[in-house]
């Protein structure tokens, strides 16, 4: 809010606020702008009071910006975790198990995307005091985001669906901390073999993300009312090699599990 208020106050003439995707509604189907909507994360719920407070300031010519799930090259807190995650487990000689179903909306876009997007926005007089989805057409899922990683690092996963997940709902606190631990080792190992010493990236899981929740987004508005165009429609293997590659040329990724 800082930022904002100091944007309002030396007339800055355009502030974009780069807030979650990280929200649901009651209704089925992907989730518009003007929904009444519930953040999923403690980032989110946050991002989205950031969201309200700053519609009460004065002169702040402000944009709003919704990602979904970020992957691309230089993201570090989107899927660049779940692919860490699924390099251990060739490792690990088992599957990766995941929560809930494969049919679970995971919605993605592009890093390359939500700056092309900003971009365009900062340069549309009709943007000002509007809020928009960051969003690929390629709905994808949580079983798409699966299969990519298996490909990568040719590993299997397997779905553990609605009911058992349910049965595990009070216990994701111990979950998640008893994956971090089993991840960490093997994480530190590869680092290690691999001459990786200082890295940002982490297999850490929170257990905001073992709930289950899907992030469905109505990107039209962005598309049909901007004439916003995506470079990267959908998200593919090609891609998410990127993300790894750049990351082993930075010596911030184990190339070791790769090989």
């Amino acid at each position: 809010m800082n930022c904002a208020r100091a944007a309002a106050k030396f007339g800055v003439r355009r502030y974009v606020e780069v807030s979650s995707g990280q929200l649901t509604a009651s209704h089925k189907g992907p989730i518009k702008e003007d929904d009444k909507v519930i953040p999923l994360t403690s980032i989110a719920k946050y991002k989205y009071e950031v969201e309200k407070h700053m519609k009460t300031i004065p002169n702040l010519n402000y944009t709003i910006v919704r990602p979904a799930i970020v992957y691309g090259i230089g993201d570090r807190t989107g899927l660049t975790p779940t692919i860490a995650i699924g390099s251990l487990y060739r490792g690990l000689g088992e599957p990766v198990r995941i929560l809930w179903k494969g049919s679970t909306s995971c919605n993605t876009i592009h890093v390359e995307d939500i700056c092309r997007a900003i971009w365009h926005l900062l340069k549309s007089p009709e943007a000002v005091g509007e809020t928009y989805n960051l969003v690929d057409s390629g709905q994808t899922k949580q079983n798409m985001i699966a299969e990519i990683v298996s490909s990568l690092f040719g590993v299997k996963h397997e779905f553990l669906g609605s009911v058992l997940s349910s049965l595990c709902k009070n216990d994701f606190d111990v979950i998640a901390s008893e994956a971090n631990d089993k991840h960490s080792v093997p994480w530190a190992e590869a680092c290690s073999k691999s001459g990786v010493h200082n890295t940002p990236l982490s297999p850490f899981i929170h257990k905001d993300h073992l709930n289950g929740y899907r992030i469905e987004m109505n990107g039209s508005k962005l598309m049909n009312d901007s004439s916003f165009v995506l470079k990267h429609p959908k998200i593919t293997v090609e891609l998410l090699k990127e993300v790894v590659d750049d990351y082993i040329k930075m010596n911030l990724f184990p190339k070791t599990l790769l090989d």
